[in-house]
């Protein structure tokens, strides 16, 4: 799940590492997950039978920790909450905007797709801090997002959203 091997934690680290509230953090705030206790409870309980070293694994413990309507959106919340957390994801995406927008030439665009609420809530609070400061106009007032027929044909266009900011001056 590292965007880097040459970065020094990993999923494996902190799910075998992480005390259970460090857990419940991780999977709540990047995750919003909100089984995220019961998951938690049961990775540190499983962690005595030996190291959670595969997904399959992890995947196991999510399973019995979340009600049968919520596994498939649950597995996936936890997943991304451990990528997001070891990448430091959002810490990255905050500094490329920052950096993107300073080096822009009057008239350069910023386009960004995001995926996932955090992110694009990052995205949407630099754009109108952008915007604030004068030197940029939004171009897309509100996101865009994909059309029904784009969702059948990329299911994963269905979260995605595109906001774009120009510099003005």
């Amino acid at each position: 799940m590292r965007m880097s091997k040459d970065s020094g934690l990993s999923a494996c680290d902190v799910v075998n590492d992480f005390s259970e509230d460090e857990l419940v953090k991780i999977f709540f705030e990047y995750g919003e997950e909100k089984f995220s206790r019961m998951v938690a409870r049961n990775i540190v309980a499983k962690r005595k039978d030996g190291v959670i070293d595969t997904t399959n694994k992890l995947k196991e413990i999510v399973d019995i920790s979340i009600p049968t309507w919520k596994k498939r959106e649950s597995e996936s919340r936890i997943f991304q909450a451990l990528r997001i957390f070891v990448n430091d994801e959002l810490l990255v995406l905050q500094k490329a905007l920052e950096k993107a927008s300073s080096m822009l030439n009057i008239g350069g665009r910023i386009i960004v797709l995001s995926y996932h609420s955090l992110e694009d809530r990052i995205v949407k609070r630099e754009f109108n801090r952008l915007k604030e400061s004068g030197s940029f106009a939004k171009i897309t007032k509100k996101p865009v997002q994909a059309t029904e027929e784009e969702i059948a044909l990329n299911s994963r266009a269905r979260s995605a959203k595109l906001r774009v900011i120009e510099k003005r001056e």
